[in-house]
């Protein structure tokens, strides 16, 4: 009877699909064109959703998933159709697990071709579904006898799930090395590999993976001996598979812990085994194939305990419907139908069986099938009173009885030993996770100190930050407060200007009319006609005031363009009708934008001054030098009139009204005037604006 040492399905995908957006950046370029457009995309997720319907959770399948297909199928197709080479690579995958999941002993065409496509593509697997594929090859390559082939694909899938760093990976791959190994039974190695896996499914929350590893420890540690270590672990195992109803597990751990319990002659509990499987193969899906091994099993059992009727019932009926020819496992039929026929006296057909068995590989356990099938050689012709070939069987039972016996002493000895030996590297590796955490405080310490300073320097930028937007908030308001300071003084200028200028005007011209129209009553025609001019000349002079006010308050003419135009204006209107000679020079940045006030008091000081020359000094030449410079404007107005004399002016409290008036400007502006002049020369006036 085969010793089933591991599932038989294929492992399995257990993470979920990437969302179809996710899958579809994977794409190559040459089919992006395609996707781009509303029916590539539609296509494109309709692989998606049949990929994904293919997979439905499964507590039966290893790897927690199992695979219809039929949806694969149609998934592939499309994929083809269209050209996406990722869904391509999907559908042959999900196609080679389907076909895994059968348990088959040869594939066949389909699953080379499947293979071969999926091999091609490879190179677009995720690392999730490189571990997949090569434990699923290297499962393939251990039922083809190819152990050390399937242990390099199992090198690959350990590298794809430590990129992963998925502890439930590494676990599959872990315990698909140690199952290969125990395959080609190697044992010492395999228990080496099982103890290993074991240690990491014991830190996983994984029920279907630690079912399997214990299952495959209790079939190692029964080979080596440990008949406890293994009933625990077989406990262990079957504990999950029915709380879970796992039935390939179910099967599989009465399977195994049934040839352990046979191969150390506990002919009670394997029956009792071999019955369990066997119900639990007709009243499941799971192992319906393999029915007539577990009916070997049973009818090998019930021979060792005597129950002859009951067992030949069972084998007689296997041996008539030849259910066990070309069964891998066929020489534990025929050691079964050789004891059967041995206590049955039929010693012949005892022999032929038993001669079949010893002289006919098997899949594996050969040593123990030699050693039943010759002790049942050497009783038959013993019966036959045939010393010499009793004799020579007789020997060669106890060489192998003495090489099982031997092995079990030597694995009982490997298997303490190795124990130890992992024992301490476990304590080695409690050491290694120990200076690990306690490096891990360190570093979670130091990140604490380094958080605490980042939090610091946040709150220091935040309170800097803070202050800036308090000091541009209160520059802000200083800005405001000053424009509106501005505007105030503008509107005091302007209401004054408009009180004492064009007030006083209109009073004058008033009482002007009145004495016209009087002196025109009494006759006197001369007189009203020098009171209506001088009615004209004060309103000309209204109207020139009002244009400079309008002027002054225009936010269009705040340009120092436009104040030397006006200055210039003003200047030849006064000057030119005299016969005086006038020049008028500028430099500079003349673009740049005035202060309404700024503006309207240089302009009032320039026709101060230029109306000073024209009426008071006699002069026949001006000079105006106007001159911008970075942060300051600077007026130079000079004439060649009778000069002032500036002792006198410092008697009369600065000079007249047109002086006070320009220092009260000046002033106003925080600028420096400065009035010079001597009599008889001339006198320059020099202003000098800070801006």
């Amino acid at each position: 009877m085969k010793a089933v040492t591991g599932p038989g399905r294929i492992p399995l995908a257990r993470a979920l699909f990437s969302g179809a957006l996710l899958s579809l950046f994977l794409v190559r370029p040459n089919q992006q064109a395609y996707a781009s457009n509303a029916s590539g995309l539609s296509d494109t997720l309709e692989v998606l959703r049949l990929l994904d319907e293919a997979r439905e959770p499964c507590n039966v399948c290893i790897m927690g998933r199992s695979h219809d297909p039929a949806l694969s199928a149609q998934a592939l197709e499309l994929a083809e159709r269209i050209g996406w080479e990722r869904g391509m690579f999907k559908g042959h995958l999900w196609s080679l697990f389907s076909i895994a999941e059968q348990r088959a002993a040869t594939f066949g065409p389909v699953w080379d071709m499947h293979l071969l496509e999926t091999t091609r593509l490879r190179t677009l697997a995720s690392p999730e579904e490189t571990v997949r594929y090569q434990c699923m090859i290297a499962r393939a390559m251990v039922n083809a006898g190819r152990t050390d082939t399937a242990l390099l694909h199992l090198d690959t899938a350990q590298w794809a799930a430590e990129r992963t760093g998925d502890g439930v990976m590494l676990g599959w791959v872990a315990y698909s090395r140690a199952h290969a190994i125990r395959n080609a039974e190697r044992w010492s190695d395999a228990f080496r590999a099982v103890l290993v896996s074991k240690a990491m499914v014991d830190t996983i929350d994984d029920e279907l993976l630690k079912a399997a590893n214990y299952n495959l420890s209790g079939m190692i540690r029964g080979r080596l001996g440990d008949l406890d270590g293994a009933v625990r672990d077989f406990t262990i195992s079957l504990s999950i598979a029915d709380a879970k109803d796992m039935h390939i597990l179910r099967l599989m751990n009465h399977v195994n812990w049934a040839y352990v319990m046979q191969v150390k002659g506990r002919w009670r509990e394997a029956l009792d085994h071999y019955r369990s499987v066997h119900a639990i193969a007709i009243t499941t899906d799971e192992g319906k194939g393999r029915s007539a091994e577990y009916e070997t099993g049973i009818g090998y059992m019930l021979v060792r305990l005597d129950s002859l009727d009951a067992a030949e019932v069972i084998l007689d009926r296997l041996h008539r419907t030849k259910a066990m020819v070309g069964d891998p496992y066929e020489q534990e039929f025929n050691n079964a139908w050789a004891l059967l026929k041995l206590r049955r006296g039929r010693y012949q057909q005892a022999i032929s069986a038993a001669y079949t068995a010893f002289v006919t590989e098997q899949g594996d356990e050969n040593d123990v099938i030699k050693r039943d099938a010759s002790y049942v050689l050497a009783e038959a012709y013993k019966a036959l009173n045939a010393p010499q070939q009793a004799l020579r069987w007789v020997e060669v039972n106890h060489q192998w009885k003495d090489s099982v016996l031997y092995r079990n002493q030597a694995n009982a000895a490997l298997r303490m030993e190795l124990e130890s030996e992992f024992a301490l590297r476990a304590e080695r590796d409690s050491l290694a996770a120990m200076e690990a955490r306690l490096l891990l405080q360190q570093e979670r310490s130091t990140a604490r100190d380094r958080d605490r300073e980042h939090r610091m320097q946040r709150i220091v930028l935040f309170v800097l930050i803070g202050f800036i937007i308090l000091f541009a908030g209160i520059l802000f308001i200083r800005a405001r407060t000053a424009r509106r300071m501005q505007l105030e003084q503008l509107r005091t200028r302007l209401s004054r200007d408009l009180h004492d200028d064009i007030g006083s005007t209109l009073s004058s011209i008033n009482i002007l009319s009145t004495v016209a129209r009087r002196k025109a009553d009494a006759g006197d025609d001369a007189g009203a006609a020098a009171s209506l001019s001088g009615i004209s000349e004060r309103t000309q002079r209204l109207m020139r005031n009002m244009s400079d006010i309008v002027w002054s308050v225009d936010p269009d003419k705040d340009t120092m363009e436009e104040l030397l135009v006006r200055m210039r204006e003003f200047g030849a209107a006064v000057l030119e009708p005299k016969g005086v000679h006038y020049r008028f020079d500028s430099s500079g940045a003349l673009t740049a934008t005035l202060p309404p006030l700024l503006k309207s008091n240089l302009y009032l000081i320039f026709k101060e001054a230029v109306n000073n020359a024209a009426k008071h000094a006699q002069a026949t030449e001006v000079l105006v030098s106007f001159t911008h410079e970075k942060d300051r404007v600077r007026m130079t107005i000079a004439d060649n009139g009778t000069g002032l004399d500036m002792s006198a002016s410092a008697n009369t409290t600065n000079g007249g009204n047109g002086l006070r008036n320009m220092r009260a400007r000046s002033t106003e502006m925080k600028a420096d005037l400065r009035v010079s002049g001597e009599p008889g020369v001339g006198t320059t006036i020099d202003l000098i604006v800070p801006l």
